[in-house]
């Protein structure tokens, strides 16, 4: 498993895809250092991702898929993320659940804890 860290500086979505280009084809958030750098970490197990920016190119959801999910199929992941300027602040699951039960295309309106 390898590491890559990226400054508060560098958009979580230059992050991710940078460090979505493996093989592997997923990565997950491990950490955050007291510098607000953000530690991420490869997967072994191949998803679809995918991703709405906001206006400063940084990821608002991120949903995880196994690969041929419809974006209206109840089987992603999604992941709510919070900033305060530039520093992450929160990293919330749609109905607060790991599950992959989702359905992407709703999102917007879903609850996150």
């Amino acid at each position: 498993m390898g590491f890559k860290i990226f400054t508060p500086s560098e958009s979580l979505s230059k992050a991710f895809r940078e460090n979505s280009d493996k093989q592997s084809g997923q990565i997950s958030v491990t950490s955050k250092d007291s510098e607000g750098n953000i530690i991420f970490s490869d997967a072994e197990i191949n998803y679809t991702q995918a991703l709405e920016n906001d206006s400063n190119g940084q990821p608002l959801f991120i949903g995880l898929a196994t690969p041929g999910s419809a974006k209206s199929a109840a089987s992603w992941q999604i992941r709510k993320i919070t900033y305060s300027g530039v520093f992450i602040t929160d990293v919330q699951f749609a109905n607060s659940s790991t599950a992959f039960n989702q359905i992407w295309n709703d999102r917007a309106g879903l609850s996150y804890g």
